[in-house]
């Protein structure tokens, strides 16, 4: 059994686990915890971990090992390799940290005795409560500290490491700084005041990897826009971490015109460029796609960055910038797109209802004043959406499109092209080979609906013998356009409606009967009066077996349609009328299955069998309709 160290301080709070190692190292007269790991039975690979096995340091170090996980980086389980590791209820992933290359603010270890947690993020480059960085080599031998040094503030060549004033970090950086431990510990003592040109609110409502994950993102963009004067590179060295966590701050000291300022510099140095194959295309997300896709693409955290993308957005809206915000993610944002203040000539195409040559001999004309941006050999038009020219050029046309007319009446859009077919919507032409619905004709068309359905609150009728209108729109038939027959014989009187709920069209009630006979007979008319095997098996109550082997014999005759092969309805009803199963003339005798054939027998009832298939050695057996009255005399003889 191992025995524990003979000097074993407690933990302080916000204490990590390897400054507690050092002080117990230190306590203890050893030179460097390394002593104290292979005492523990830890391996090289073990002790070298951003998270030891407490399992086997605990009895060294007299503790329980609940309380060593209260200040240790603990492993999020993970079937195939640990990605993500937790302290403090937050967590974070392993690049977050940086526990090879250790930093401490000698200030904080000289006046509270201990090494924070905090310190082994790798964004945490400074001190927020003495405004300097952290230092992270030796100012004796100016080599990189050591998590197996002789102490806290000793280094491994035996220099002091308080022997050497730390530079200091800006106010704006310290904020950030700051946000991050108050994000850790979370506690009254780490309250956070921040600058007050920084989002505040929604900085503190980040998590702790989300805070980090943005500040790294915007601090590499902001370097890359040269505001700091420095370049990104791929693996940053302490030094221009500083920059890093710098260049954040810079950007969101003045939210949201920081990012913008940034956005600015990225183009003006090109460090936003299109992708080739969308060559020439003004997207604001395709000018910016390499800093769209670190925040908002390839990031885990990306769904509590709504207030930056609304920043993000907000570029391409106040202004032309060589780029326009596409539909697409207006929609997905939950803004309007009408909200757009410069436009494209394709949009204001479809404004105005006027063509784009008409619009580009207007621009040529003088009449419509636009701006020109080129991208290679491609040109493009912006338009000030304020401007008089466009009031005056903009029609109040109320023509919708199939999609629009179809979201404007609460209706699929299939459904309003079949009406459209069927005549009781007209289609009225739009700018080029468009075709639409006006907005008068879809109104007239629910007012009439409306005044055939009365509302109602209750329903007398049993809920099986009823059916709303939206679970019939949900269906999936055989053609699109059933669903419109359905709406046709609602205004036909076909079908008499039993009320409605509410004034959408969805909520109409129907007559459960009545809506399937009309939908049978639609699906009828529409597959050429022909039915599927399982719907022949259905009518002549058989298998699926038997219906192919009458149909190989012939007596059952088949198409080939669009659909498939299929089973002429006709050759149904007739080999309905004249045959039927013995399975069914014992059930109807009222006698088993051997009897009725041993009957059929005895009387010279003919009795046609038919093999099933080749591989099921079975047979089906049909009687003679006619034979019926005979059979049911013999029974009672």
């Amino acid at each position: 059994m191992i025995q524990p160290l003979v000097v074993t301080p407690i933990a302080r709070k916000h204490e990590s686990l390897w400054g507690l190692l050092l002080r117990i190292s230190e306590s203890n007269g050893y030179e460097t915890p390394r002593m104290i790991l292979d005492y523990a039975g830890l391996t090289y690979a073990e002790s070298m971990r951003c998270y030891l096995p407490l399992g086997k340091l605990a009895p060294v170090l007299y503790r329980d090992r609940a309380s060593l996980e209260k200040i240790a980086w603990m492993p999020v389980p993970n079937p195939k390799r640990v990605t993500s590791v937790t302290l403090e209820g937050h967590i974070l992933s392993v690049g977050s940290l940086l526990l090879q290359r250790p930093k401490i603010c000698p200030h904080c270890v000289r006046e509270a005795g201990y090494v924070k947690s905090i310190w082994d993020i790798r964004l945490m480059v400074g001190c927020a409560k003495h405004g300097c960085q952290l230092i992270w080599r030796c100012p004796a031998c100016r080599r990189p500290l050591s998590r197996f040094r002789q102490g806290p503030l000793r280094c491994t060549c035996g220099g002091d490491l308080t022997s050497e004033t730390p530079p200091d970090i800006s106010s704006t950086a310290s904020d950030l700084l700051r946000l991050i431990e108050g994000h850790l510990y979370g506690d009254a003592t780490h309250s956070v005041v921040l600058y007050p040109g920084m989002p505040n609110t929604d900085l503190q409502g980040l998590s702790l990897q989300g805070l980090l994950a943005l500040i790294e993102i915007l601090g590499t963009f902001a370097m890359e826009a040269g505001i700091l004067g420095y370049r990104p590179v791929r693996s940053p060295t302490p030094v221009q971490r500083v920059m890093l966590v710098e260049g954040a701050s810079r950007v969101l000291v003045d939210w949201p015109a920081g990012l913008h300022n940034m956005m600015s510099e990225l183009e003006r140095n090109h460090k936003a460029p299109t992708p080739r194959r969308q060559y020439g295309t003004l997207s604001l997300r395709t000018k910016f796609h390499r800093l769209y896709a670190a925040l908002f693409k390839y990031n885990t955290t990306r769904s509590e960055y709504a207030f930056v993308m609304q920043a993000f957005i907000n570029y391409g809206l106040i202004g032309t910038h060589g780029s326009l915000v596409d539909n697409r993610l207006l929609r997905n944002n939950g803004i309007d797109p009408t909200c757009r203040k410069v436009v494209s000539l394709r949009e204001l195409s479809r404004i105005t209802k006027y063509s784009v040559i008409t619009l580009k001999k207007f621009i040529e004309e003088g009449t419509l004043k636009a701006e020109r941006v080129s991208v290679g050999p491609t040109v493009r038009y912006f338009i000030d959406r304020d401007a008089i020219a466009i009031k005056q050029l903009t029609t109040h046309n109320p023509v919708l499109s199939s999609r629009k007319a179809a979201a404007y009446i609460d209706l699929p859009e299939m459904v309003v092209k079949g009406l459209g077919q069927r005549r009781l919507l007209r289609t009225q032409k739009m700018r080029g080979s468009q075709f639409g619905y006006s907005t008068a004709d879809l109104d007239a068309m629910r007012n009439r609906i409306n005044d055939i359905c009365q509302p109602v609150d209750k329903l007398d009728a049993p809920a099986k013998t009823t059916v709303l209108l939206s679970e019939l729109l949900a269906k999936k038939f055989y053609n699109n356009f059933t669903k419109a027959g359905i709406i046709e014989a609602i205004i036909n009187r076909t079908i008499t409606p039993l009320g409605r709920f509410s004034e959408r069209l969805a909520d109409v009630v129907l007559p459960r009967r009545e809506v399937t006979l009309l939908i049978r007979d639609s699906m009828c008319n529409y597959s050429g009066d022909t039915c599927t095997v399982i719907e022949a098996s259905k009518t002549l109550s058989c298998s699926q077996l038997a219906i192919c082997a009458l149909m190989r014999v012939g007596l059952l005759e088949f198409k080939k349609t669009q659909h498939g092969r299929r089973i002429a309805n006709q050759s149904v009803r007739e080999f309905n009328s004249k045959y039927i199963m013995l399975a069914r003339v014992s059930r109807i005798l009222n006698i088993s299955y051997f009897g009725a054939l041993k009957l059929c027998e005895d009387w010279n009832v003919d009795v046609h069998v038919f093999s099933i298939s080749s591989d099921r050695k079975g047979n089906i057996r049909w009687v003679h309709r006619h034979h019926l009255p005979s059979l049911g005399v013999a029974i009672n003889a």
